[in-house]
């Protein structure tokens, strides 16, 4: 059972140091000091105190940040190019964790090495933190003696990935906060501005005109019935991801998006750029290509396209090249195609992979450039319909009302 310890010492500078570190005793926490070229001065049990930050930490879901996993592969792999022990490594980086639950995960993993396990077999009792890949990534470097730079690969793959994540963000983002805001302004206006002409379309004898029926309809149901459109949208909030949980649906999804006019092609590439940059990575790490291309395919998060690629698995298996395999998916254009049959010809399949890693790499910035001057006339237009039709729903009847006025 591991304890808070608060120190005091000083490190080969002579520099006064202090912290708190957690350890099973007084003397653990000493030999760990120690193997941090840090001389204890004063080691005691830390004081108990209220710490809003940890408590918050404890409340939020247990989920691992891209970020301080990112965070995590960088420092073991410094650690280990200074020659600390693994274990020490371990135990000090969790330390340094803002996630209380991610701290406690390195050191119960620390404490599993200690006990006699592999790292990667410590690794596997958090699948939901790490990976497949991640570990049997690991597994390889620790026969080989290769970690430290086996963790700057997945420092790399984890970068990548986090990028890929900001740069589908950052291209929906501008979109959905001027959708959002459109959607809002309609709300408002059908609460607060429509109910007071009510009593002015009350007079209309008559039709009211289409665009004033449907927005009046729409203010009835937001101010009368409003339970039911929280009801609504709250089955939308959460019936949907439990709808994407379901094999069938998410596979239908997962081939649909892919088919979208914009983007799809934008999709389409940023997977078929993490799955070149990961079977590289894999093929790099000394993995099969069989046993590799299965983990690769995984990495894209799509259903589909994990579905295609473990049939080119299955292809490979019965005797058919890896071109020949690709090509059945049609997930690949032929100048990939045409890549990846000289690279297995060659021997240098890693090589040509990084190269078309690179070309889409660059694809996918281009795209999301463009993406943005797509959408920018785009939500113009759409704007400019919303204002139209509620000023129409407004002024129609007004207009035919002094017209009716003027006449009589």
């Amino acid at each position: 059972m591991t304890e808070n310890f608060s120190y005091v010492g000083r490190n080969q500078q002579g520099e006064k140091v202090s912290g708190v570190l957690k350890a099973e005793n007084v003397s653990a926490a000493a030999i760990f000091l120690q193997t941090q070229s840090i001389t204890p001065l004063n080691i005691e049990p830390a004081k108990a105190a209220f710490d809003f930050k940890k408590l918050m930490n404890m409340s939020l879901s247990h989920k691992v940040d891209t970020q301080e996993l990112l965070s995590f592969c960088r420092g073991i792999a410094a650690l280990d190019e200074t020659g600390v022990p693994l274990v020490a490594a371990i135990s000090q980086l969790s330390l340094s964790c803002a996630s209380q639950y991610f701290a406690q995960i390195l050191q119960e993993i620390a404490d599993n090495i200690s006990a006699g396990k592999t790292l990667a077999n410590a690794l596997r009792n958090y699948p939901k933190v790490f990976s497949p890949l991640f570990t049997n990534i690991v597994e390889i470097s620790e026969n080989t003696g290769n970690i430290g730079k086996a963790f700057l690969q997945l420092a790399s793959y984890t970068e990548m990935s986090l990028a890929n994540s900001r740069r589908l963000k950052s291209s929906v983002r501008y979109p959905l906060t001027v959708v959002c805001i459109a959607v809002l302004g309609c709300m408002a206006v059908n609460v607060m501005v429509l109910p007071k002409f009510a009593g002015i379309f009350a007079q209309y004898k008559g039709t009211l005109p289409l665009p004033t029926r449907v927005l009046m309809g729409f203010s009835s149901l937001v101010i009368n019935h409003w339970f039911l459109l929280v009801l609504g949208i709250s089955c939308v909030i959460f019936g949907i991801p439990r709808l994407f949980k379901i094999d069938s649906v998410k596979m239908f999804w997962d081939r649909f998006k892919l088919k979208l006019p914009i983007l799809g092609p934008l999709q389409s590439r940023i997977m078929l750029f993490q799955f070149t940059w990961t079977f590289a990575l894999i093929l790099r790490s000394g993995m099969p290509l069989i046993k590799g291309l299965g983990f690769a395919a995984g990495a894209t998060g799509n259903a589909y396209f994990n579905q295609q690629i473990l049939q080119m698995c299955r292809n490979i298996e019965k005797g058919e090249s890896l071109a020949t395999s690709a090509t059945i998916t049609k997930l690949f254009p032929p100048s990939v195609l045409q890549m990846l049959s000289v690279g297995e010809e060659s021997g240098r399949l890693d090589d040509i992979l990084q190269a078309i890693t690179g070309y889409y790499e660059r694809e996918v910035d281009y795209d999301i450039k463009r993406l943005n001057d797509l959408l920018e006339p785009i939500l113009m237009v759409l704007i400019g319909g919303m204002v139209l039709t509620m000023a129409l729903a407004i002024y129609l009847p007004l207009w035919q009302l002094i017209d009716i006025s003027k006449t009589h």
